[in-house]
């Protein structure tokens, strides 16, 4: 048996560099293939929890700021009408919209919900800052491991549970 480079490189010399791009594109792939069975791997026994990690926004570190989950809004709505889930706790409208550079809307939307005031018009909650799934903040911050300062210089660490 011979390998693609001594097989290209007895076809023509030229070819040679042919059968080095075939093991560098076998190599990226077989990486690529192991990282998604890692992944289903370590999805397998994270499903095994009583409750999913990815169900609702967490507490913890691996939680963004902006992760929303509507059952956990509605708990906050139900406490104190004035109060929405931001934040991975129930945080009152005008603690949102102060933060974000505005102010709380006298109106209420046709949900009952406060609003944000730009100074021109009232904003929905949804439109002021960007809401994030539970599961897209999980699959980001715990599999991926990606922070808000991740970049091509700073990807982080390793993740050692894969």
């Amino acid at each position: 048996g011979k390998g693609p480079i001594k097989l290209f490189g007895r076809i023509a010399p030229a070819f040679k560099g042919l059968g080095y791009g075939m093991l560098m594109i076998s190599f990226l792939v077989v990486i690529y293939y192991n990282m998604i069975i890692a992944w289903t791997i370590y999805y397998t026994f994270a499903g095994f929890a009583s409750e999913l990690p990815w169900t609702y926004c967490g507490t913890g570190n691996l939680t963004s700021r902006d992760c929303f989950q509507r059952d956990q809004e509605q708990v906050c709505f139900n406490a104190s009408r004035d109060d929405t889930f931001w934040d991975k706790k129930c945080t009152s409208v005008s603690d949102v919209c102060d933060h974000f550079g505005m102010t709380e809307a006298a109106e209420r939307d046709d949900t009952d919900r406060l609003q944000c005031n730009n100074g021109s018009m009232d904003i929905l909650l949804n439109r002021v800052y960007p809401r994030v799934s539970p599961s897209e903040d999980y699959f980001k911050r715990t599999m991926l491991g990606l922070e808000p300062d991740s970049s091509w210089s700073n990807m982080g660490g390793l993740k050692w549970e894969l």
